[in-house]
């Protein structure tokens, strides 16, 4: 295959733009190492296929017809009419997608503490705020080591650092996410019931705000633009009731086939 190197150049140079602005994924570690222009220059030249399995959903329309016009083979072309048939992401697509990834980060991006250093504001109000120093301040247990005593120390003091320094908390602005306002509790002291209603609302509220993009330190086009993100089951799901509702007879078939049952025939 012959290269007009001024195309690839520029394929090149968005394509590590695009890398390096990711915020949440897996290229940017070590990104002058691994990613080096040259070394993601020689897989294109010598690996096309490794570097569109690896990069193709990153590449534009127009690029990927431009791969393709080289005649490069039948896996090549195989791999890049895929990526072109799967270019436009359906709003319900990357909806899936971000469940996908909500569910599978549910423990890490998604738990309870890493929530509450993203939005220390937000879950003073909902939920620290209840909380008694005397809960706080338990003793550690004997068999808790020193280390996880001082990073655990130095968790709550960072906390209440970004209380002091965040931005105050503008409820209206999750408003439209707040599905059960009726039933919020207010008060300082509530039970411990309560408090359980309150931390449900709270996780509810930070996944319908990162379902709808309301996320604003998360890069979603790193799920949204992601295959590796589909939930095939539920593809599959939605590709057989398709196919079953494709099945379902029209009014007319209907209308036909009664007409049968009762010996009339209608003149069509």
């Amino acid at each position: 295959m012959k290269f007009d190197i001024h195309r690839i150049n520029t394929i090149l140079d968005e394509t590590l733009s695009t890398l390096s602005n990711s915020k949440n994924n897996e290229f940017n570690s070590n990104k002058s190492n691994l990613y080096a222009r040259e070394k993601v220059l020689n897989m294109i030249k010598s690996d096309l296929y490794l570097f569109l399995e690896k990069f193709g959903y990153y590449l534009k329309k127009e690029d990927l017809h431009y791969f393709l016009s080289l005649n490069p083979g039948y896996e090549v072309a195989f791999t890049i009419n895929n990526l072109l048939k799967n270019n436009y992401v359906s709003s319900k697509q990357i909806k899936n997608r971000r469940k996908v990834f909500l569910t599978k980060y549910s423990d890490e991006y998604f738990s309870l503490e890493a929530m509450k250093f993203r939005y220390p504001k937000l879950y003073e109000e909902y939920i620290g705020r209840y909380i008694k120093s005397s809960e706080v301040e338990i003793p550690f247990d004997d068999s808790v080591s020193l280390v996880d005593r001082i990073y655990q120390g130095y968790d709550e003091s960072t906390y209440k650092e970004l209380l002091d320094t965040g931005y105050p908390v503008n409820l209206e602005v999750f408003e439209e996410f707040d599905s059960d306002e009726e039933n919020s509790v207010h008060g300082n002291e509530i039970t411990l019931d309560e408090r359980k209603i309150l931390e449900v609302e709270f996780i509810e509220l930070i996944h319908n705000m990162f379902l709808s993009g309301k996320d604003t330190d998360f890069d979603y086009f790193t799920v949204d633009n992601n295959p590796n993100f589909d939930d095939l089951d539920k593809i599959e799901m939605d590709m057989e009731d398709s196919y079953f509702d494709s099945e379902i007879p029209s009014q007319s078939t209907k209308q036909i086939t009664f007409a049968i049952d009762n010996e009339e025939f209608f003149d069509y």
